[in-house]
């Protein structure tokens, strides 16, 4: 059973709510632009995001606070790119 990406998990939730990405960043806070591109795996998005949109969604994020931490430091900058996984396969 293959898991699916954080990415993959939210567009699934936002499917199911029936709720517009551009509301979610209206309530948010977020930037259109940045839930575009995170949900694209082009970005991350900082911890208190990904809070709010667990808080709008009506989540909870169990995952270790550490992980997500160290997810947020990694994420791409503007111009930089995620590793593909050849390339982390291969650190």
């Amino acid at each position: 059973m293959q898991t699916m990406t954080i990415q993959e998990q939210l567009r699934r939730l936002i499917d199911d709510a029936g709720i517009s990405r551009h509301r979610i960043c209206r309530l948010t806070g977020i930037r259109t632009t940045n839930l575009s591109q995170f949900m694209q795996g082009k970005r991350g998005l900082s911890l208190e995001a990904l809070d709010e949109l667990g808080r709008v969604m009506g989540i909870t994020l169990k995952a270790d606070r550490a992980l997500l931490k160290k997810l947020a430091e990694e994420a791409p900058r503007p111009g930089r790119r995620w590793p593909s996984k050849e390339e982390k396969d291969g650190e």
